[in-house]
């Protein structure tokens, strides 16, 4: 019993010492309120007033109300108000070598990254912070912006980190009037709930590279909810399609429960928006060469009083990536790992993740001009290629081998 109440007085003593470390360490900010600038005409705004203690990255944006260009770098400092004054936060001993890059806000336009906690040596507890940005206008002058946020009791944690529900947990009834969605349509796509603002908002993220979550619902003829979840993370999408309640859902996988799909771009053909593996809808049809990805429909344009606001939305995404990167189709693997790229070199792909990439090109076995037309992961770390000879008059069938970085099959399919 001793050794037990010596223990519990030893962890109690430790989370007191945690709790007590933050006072310590915090010093009183050099900022006074005149400091910040709060005529409105560039703002800073944060997604969630309140925030989980789990979650670790936070989106910020800059609101730019006037004539005139905006930029502001990667920097930004976090201070937490402590006994009513507001303290700075112990700032790691090796420094942050912030990134030396800048956006740039077109007037009337909003630009949105992401902060977290990561350059200070401080354990996150409950409380008030703010977040202070330093922006510059086109004639130079230099303004500072802060930002109220809190930490605390909040549905935004690390496993809603959107605020919704995940599709596991809803309740078997759905009343549209309380359900919390970004649009929901009726079986003729007339709009229910939610509203066009919301779909572009999501819109704008995506084109920002910001993470995002839209939840669509569409309701069958007999009036029954179908949820589509659309998560825009590490620069692909996650698609989820939940039909449990469709009472005439077609047999097969997407029946039988949550149905999912990574996709790898957002594109449109001016009627729909689809999610897609083709880096742009043209690429369906090339003269020589006719490249095979998946695509669904998510939106139909015709559904919204202005769905040509939000089809030029996605056409600008479209061609800015376009502009950049060479990528035809992208394929990502189940778990959004990898990913592989083909492009106009029909006789090479990439394989790639977030800390490296490789480019290969089929061996000589493989013939003359051979044309790579798609690819489908076929387990976690392979990928199977199909290509056709220079003629296009037969098909092959190639195995890539990640951990290894090399093809280890291949077979003619007639």
């Amino acid at each position: 019993m001793k050794r037990i109440v010596l223990w519990i007085f030893a962890a109690a003593l430790l989370l007191s010492m945690v709790s007590c470390q933050n006072e310590i360490k915090l010093e009183r900010s050099p900022y006074s309120e005149e400091d910040f600038d709060t005529t409105g005409e560039v703002a800073l705004t944060i997604e969630y007033p309140v925030y989980d203690r789990s979650v670790t990255s936070y989106t910020y944006s800059v609101v730019n109300n006037t004539d005139e260009t905006v930029t502001f770098g990667r920097e930004y400092s976090i201070e937490m108000l402590s006994d009513g004054e507001w303290k700075l936060l112990p700032q790691l001993e090796e420094g942050v070598d912030w990134p030396s890059d800048a956006s740039v806000v077109a007037p009337g336009e909003t630009v949105s990254n992401s902060f977290s906690f990561w350059p200070y040596d401080f354990s996150v507890v409950e409380g008030t912070y703010r977040l202070i940005k330093t922006v510059t206008l086109g004639d130079g002058e230099a303004r500072l912006l802060c930002q109220e946020f809190s930490i605390g009791e909040s549905s935004i944690s690390s496993d809603t980190p959107y605020g919704y529900t995940p599709l596991e947990e809803l309740p078997e009834e759905i009343d549209l009037e309380t359900f919390d969605c970004d649009l929901a349509t009726d079986s003729v796509g007339t709009i229910i709930a939610g509203s066009q603002e919301r779909v572009a908002t999501f819109l704008d993220k995506v084109g920002q590279g910001v993470s995002a979550m839209m939840r669509l619902v569409s309701l069958t003829r007999e009036g029954d909810p179908v949820i589509y979840d659309v998560i825009y993370e590490n620069n692909h999408f996650l698609y989820r399609m939940d039909q449990t309640r469709d009472q005439y859902a077609e047999s097969g996988e997407a029946a039988q429960g949550i149905y999912e799909q990574r996709y790898s771009y957002l594109v449109t053909d001016g009627e729909y928006l689809y999610l897609s593996d083709y880096a742009s809808l043209d690429y369906q049809y090339l003269d020589s060469r006719r490249l095979e990805a998946g695509s669904t429909v998510i939106l139909c344009l015709d559904n919204f009083a202005d769905g040509a606001s939000l089809g030029n939305k996605v056409a600008e995404i479209t061609d800015q990536r376009i502009a950049t990167n060479s990528a035809m189709a992208r394929y990502w693997s189940e778990d959004g790992t990898y990913w592989v790229d083909l492009t106009a070199e029909a006789n090479s792909f990439s394989v790639s993740t977030k800390s490296y990439g490789v480019v290969r090109t089929l061996p000589a076995q493989a013939g003359e001009n051979p044309q790579i037309y798609t690819a489908q992961w076929i387990s976690a770390d392979r990928v199977q290629l199909m290509f056709t000879d220079g003629e296009g008059n037969t098909t092959y069938r190639a195995v890539y081998d990640v951990p290894s970085e090399s093809i280890v099959f291949i077979e003619e399919r007639g």
